[in-house]
């Protein structure tokens, strides 16, 4: 079994809810519009490259979203700038 988790600003979520949670609420609260621009597959995982822009300090801004797969399923994501 796979336990999901994600560490924002020093507070964690855990599991499917709380984490779609998190990402409804700042979708909604910084009408985020995520375009792909690169998908990269290596190994056991990939790389996809995105420009993120809404009404957030700093928009549009690039991101790496770096996931190792199993199965088909996301087993961990990283996401860097």
């Amino acid at each position: 079994m796979v336990s999901l988790c994600r560490s924002v600003f020093g507070k964690t979520f855990t599991g499917r809810p709380e984490i779609e949670g998190w990402i409804a609420a700042a979708n909604k609260k910084y009408n985020t519009v995520m375009k792909p621009l690169e998908y990269k597959e290596m190994g056991n995982g990939a790389v996809l490259t995105t420009e993120n822009s809404g009404t957030f300090p700093g928009s549009p801004i690039i991101l790496k979203y770096h996931l190792t797969l199993k199965d088909g399923l996301i087993m961990s994501l990283k996401i860097t700038v």
